[in-house]
Parts: C-alpha cells; structure tokens; sequence
C-alpha cells in the first residue's frame, strides 16, 4: 500500500460524524458548560479561544485549579456540557471512550475540534512533525513499510501514522495499552545482554528487564532529573551490575535545561529549572 493513500486520509479525516457535530456544538456555543480532559498546552489552546468552566482530573484535590481553571472530576461535572479530550498521548481512546460513558451531552476529540474551528486552533505539535516529516522523507517511509516482514507489523504503522497525522483517536481503536509489557513481546529472547536505559525515568523498565532476563550482564541508566534518578537508585537499589548516569543522551555534547516537574513525559525544555 502507498503511504500517500495514508496521508491523503489522514488529512481530510473527520472523525466519527457525532464527534464532528459534537465538536461543533462546543465551539458554536451550544451547550451550557465546556470542560476538557487533560492538563497540557491543547487544553490552553482551547480556553484561549473557547472559555472552559473546568479541566476535568479525576485525580485532582479539593477546591483545586490549574492555570485560573476550575478542577473537578467527572462525577461532579456537569452532563448537559460539552468537554473535549485533549489527551492525545498515552491512552487517547480510552479518554474519549471515559467521556462518552459518562453521560455528556457533547463528548469530542482535541483534533475534531481543531477540524471545527477551521484554522483557529493548532494541531498538537506531534501531528505537525509527523507531517513535515513524511513530506520530507517520504520514500524512506514507504522502504521502511515494505520492508516489514508480515501485513501485521505494516497495518500496524499504518495505523500509528494515520493518529500521528491526525490525532484521531479512532485509528488507534483496535489496540490497548499495556505499560508493563510496552518494551517487551513475547517474542524476544535476551541472553547476556547489556541494556541501556536511556531516559529511565523511575526506573520502571529496568526493572522490568531484570525481571525477565536476569542473566544480563549490565544496565547503563541515564536519566537528567535528579528526582526521577533518586527514585531510580531506590527502585533498582538491589539489582546487580547497574550503572547509573545522571544525563540525558543525544548526538551532541552540550548543555540544555530541563523540565523535571511532568514525570515520565519530563523533557529538555527553554523554561527548565535545571541544567543537563
């Protein structure tokens, strides 16, 4: 299959035909609250051109609020509102699927509102990459498609560029996620090997991996924020042969500031509070 038919579909997608009118109807004004799932620069986006009543965080304390917004969970949340999914990440299907079971009149994808506000909202970063990148590298794409061994292993990437392309939780629809086993397969047999960790977080993978082949000869463990790597040391205090590395690692050799303060998705950032 060519992957121009990919693109070609993947930009003039429109989602589910009641996530479209949904989308609609929150940005037209036609439901009485607007909420949003999610805290991430979509979710600004959003309130700067679409007031919300409420970021809705399951998680989230009392009273709290994040960036002037109020916070609330779904249970507290009002069902005649409209409220998008902006989570484009880790479980986008499971997002849009919590939203619609709980009952809200309008229920819509951050990427079918992008398609209903008609230039007035910016696709996540990630879709605008995946974009340049394919019409840049276009035929290294297609070589990397048709060298795969199996139709499986091609609907699959298929399918991961059609959402990177336009953050439609709907092309990710036929899988799960499963955040133990996301580097592992059952497939994979290691023996002696040297595993480098490279952004280790908390040190959850290596974890993993020791777990499953404990023959391994070492683990090099980089991580650049000092609180993820404490919680690393402390995690993987009784394994073997662990090296431990408080940088982040790159094709360069430089000095870049970092965010700490987002967890797994920490990241180099201009506004970091510390330096790497």
């Amino acid at each position: 299959m060519k992957l121009e038919r990919i693109v070609e579909l993947a930009l003039r997608k429109d989602g589910l035909p009641a996530a479209a009118a949904a989308a609609a109807a929150i940005l037209g004004g036609k439901c009485v609250r607007r909420y949003a799932l999610g805290k991430n620069p979509e979710t600004l986006a959003l309130h700067m051109l679409a007031p919300l009543d409420g970021v809705i965080d399951d998680h989230c304390g009392e009273g709290e609020s994040w960036h002037g917004i109020p916070v609330l969970r779904t249970a507290e949340a009002d069902k005649a509102a409209g409220v998008v999914s902006c989570s484009t990440s880790i479980q986008p299907v499971a997002a849009i699927d919590h939203l619609r079971a709980a009952g809200f009149k309008y229920a819509a994808s951050f990427a079918g509102v992008v398609r209903a506000a008609g230039g007035a909202l910016q696709w996540p970063g990630f879709v605008s990459s995946q974009r340049a990148e394919l019409a840049a590298h276009l035929p290294e794409w297609q070589a990397i498609h048709d060298g795969l061994a199996d139709e499986e292993s091609r609907q699959t990437l298929r399918d991961l560029l059609g959402f990177r392309l336009s953050a439609d939780p709907e092309c990710m629809r036929g899988y799960s996620v499963r955040l133990a086993e996301q580097y592992f397969e059952d497939f994979m047999h290691y023996t002696g090997e040297v595993f480098v960790d490279a952004g280790g977080y908390d040190g959850d993978t290596t974890e993993a991996f020791a777990a499953r082949y404990p023959d391994y000869r070492k683990v090099l463990f980089f991580e650049p924020s000092a609180r993820n790597m404490a919680a690393a040391r402390a995690r993987l205090a009784q394994l073997r042969d662990v090296e431990f590395f408080p940088l982040g690692l790159s094709d360069a050799r430089e000095q870049l500031r970092f965010n700490p303060a987002s967890g797994s998705a920490s990241a180099v950032s201009e506004s970091g509070s510390e330096q790497m």
